[in-house]
C-alpha cells in the first residue's frame, strides 16, 4: 500500500538536545540530587507534554514532592522561569540534512510532524522556523495527546486526511514506533539519515 503522508518526530530526528541536563541543573536549584530530581520529574512529564500542567505548576509539584521526601527545597520562582527553554537553547542542534529531506519530500507526499513536546520548546522551535515544512504539525502540548497513546496516531491520520494505513511515522523511539504500528501506521525507527533514505526509497518517495 502506498504511503500518502510521512509524519516526522522532531526531537531525536530533526533536532537533538541534551534535555537530560535538567537533572543536574535542577538539583542545584532545588538543593537536591540528580537522582531525586529524575524520580520527581519523570512521572510528571506526560502531563506537561499534554499541556495539563504549566511549567510553573510542574515545578511547584516537583518541589513539593522533593520537600515532602526531605530531598530538597522550593527555590524562588525566578530561578525556574524559562528553565526548560534554556535547557533546549543551550544544547540545540538542527540536522540540516533531515530538514532538507523534509522539504524535498513535499513534492511527492504530504509531510507532517508528530511530536511530544512542551509549550516552551514548541514556542522556541516555532520562532526558529523549524516547523515550517510540516503540515499538519501535531504537537502533544497543543492537542492534549501524546505518543505512545493510540489516540494521537488516530488524530494524526485524521488531520492528514489519509487512512492510517497510508501514513508513515519516522520516530527515534522504538516504543512510539511499536504503538504507531499497533494503531495501523507504517513506521520507520530512525537511527540515522541514510537508513531513512533507503526506507523512503522503498516507497518510491525519493
Amino acid at each position: 500500500m502506498a504511503v500518502q503522508a510521512v509524519l516526522f518526530d522532531i526531537g531525536g530526528v530533526l533536532i537533538h538536545a541534551n534535555l537530560e541536563a535538567y537533572a543536574d541543573r535542577g538539583a542545584k536549584i532545588f538543593r537536591s540530587t540528580p537522582e531525586a530530581m529524575r524520580a520527581a520529574v519523570q512521572p510528571r512529564v506526560p502531563k506537561l507534554e499534554k499541556g495539563e500542567l504549566s511549567s510553573e505548576e510542574f515545578w511547584k509539584e516537583v518541589g513539593e514532592v522533593l520537600w515532602s521526601q526531605g530531598q530538597g527545597q522550593m527555590p524562588d520562582p525566578p530561578q525556574l522561569k524559562g528553565l526548560w527553554r534554556q535547557l533546549l537553547i543551550d544544547s540545540l542542534q538542527l540536522d540540516n540534512n533531515v530538514l532538507r529531506l523534509c522539504w524535498s519530500l513535499r513534492a511527492k507526499v504530504m509531510v507532517g510532524a508528530l511530536s511530544n513536546t512542551i509549550q516552551e520548546h514548541a514556542e522556541h522551535l516555532s520562532d526558529l522556523g523549524y516547523y515550517q515544512p510540516f503540515r499538519p504539525c501535531l504537537l502533544s502540548c497543543q492537542v492534549g495527546q501524546r505518543k505512545p497513546d493510540k489516540a494521537i496516531y488516530q488524530l494524526a491520520a485524521k488531520q492528514t486526511g489519509k487512512s492510517i494505513g497510508k501514513c508513515l511515522l519516522i520516530d527515534d523511539s522504538e516504543v512510539n514506533c511499536q504503538a504507531a504500528k499497533a494503531a495501523g501506521m507504517k513506521v520507520h525507527h530512525f537511527t540515522g539519515l541514510y537508513p531513512l533514505i533507503t526506507e523512503l526509497g522503498k516507497y518510491k518517495l525519493l
